[in-house]
């Protein structure tokens, strides 16, 4: 059953592209909602309102809960829909409006030099101010929340990553949620810790291995909200080689799900050395043999 061919009986459909499409009404009355076709749900931003295709017969379409059931049985949510509209998260006020925190689109010195294409950096949004990159944050309903804010040429330490989020939002527990929608039945999650493996496994592996979805923790904590989104799917977690990524294998650990692998990405004839590494400072060429060693051992890729 799918959202999208229900919903064309009903409105016309604009094609926002990657499986997401918008209702076009003459009147204005749902031109805020959504429709997301892989994971058969929606959203009314106008009132916040989102669910799958039961809510969508019922509060869109108009239909009565006996007409639902004759005309198409017992509909419910999956994991990963209700999770997406049953969480909320917000917090208190940053002091930060989504006007300071939102940059230029483009590419830069700094972007190349993390080994991201300008067709990647298209694909991800990012955005730029001078030489410093910035990786634009949505929340669970896809509304922009914040930034990664990547300076090129820090004064301190501190000041090479920051966390820029607007009032009354806090950061989401993974990235990028416009990625997460795109899971399917035969996804497999490549669960890592930050945006920039996200973009190097989409740009590097993703063309040979078209099923995997790469997503970020952001971090070190695996939150049960994002256990909830993941719940229905295979994942393969690949963790960079130091503190951090033990606490998330930690975690992953404790959670106790069946179908996820756990890998470390050093391996001594790969990296030619015995020093830590982290999944986005491997070249193309390291990265591809990480994925061939790894596949080589799992039972899920």
């Amino acid at each position: 059953m799918n959202i999208v061919n229900i919903a064309r009986q009903y409105f016309k459909l604009e094609d926002k592209g990657n499986g997401v499409f918008q209702i076009v009404n003459p009147t204005g009355e749902f031109d805020s909602v959504v429709l997301w076709e892989h994971t058969n749900s929606y959203r009314r931003f106008s009132i916040s309102k989102s669910g799958g295709i039961r809510e969508f017969l019922k509060y869109i379409v108009g239909m009565p809960e006996s007409q639902i059931l004759e005309d198409y049985g017992d509909i419910s949510e999956d994991n990963l829909t209700r999770a997406l509209r049953n969480y909320t998260r917000v917090k208190s006020d940053t002091g930060y409006s989504l006007q300071d925190i939102i940059y230029t689109e483009g590419y830069n010195q700094y972007i190349e030099s993390r080994m991201i294409s300008k067709d990647t950096a298209s694909y991800f949004g990012l955005e730029v101010n001078g030489q410093d990159a910035i990786i634009p944050l949505y929340d669970n309903t896809f509304q922009r929340v914040g930034s990664l804010y990547r300076h090129s040429a820090p004064q301190v330490k501190g000041d090479r990553y920051r966390t820029q989020l607007a009032s009354n939002y806090e950061k989401p527990c993974v990235w990028p949620f416009t990625e997460l929608k795109k899971l399917k039945g035969n996804s497999v999650v490549v669960l890592v810790e930050g945006a920039w493996s996200v973009m190097r496994i989409h740009q590097v592996i993703k063309p040979h291995l078209p099923n995997i979805v790469p997503l970020a923790t952001l971090g070190t904590n695996v939150t049960d909200e994002l256990k909830d989104y993941l719940y229905d799917f295979s994942i393969v977690c690949i963790l960079d080689d130091d503190m951090g990524g033990k606490q998330v294998s930690d975690s992953l650990l404790t959670w106790g799900k069946k179908d996820i692998e756990i890998y470390n990405p050093y391996f001594k004839s790969l990296l030619c050395s015995n020093q830590s590494s982290y999944i986005d400072d491997l070249t193309d060429k390291q990265l591809l043999s990480l994925f061939r060693e790894i596949k080589k051992n799992s039972k899920l890729l």
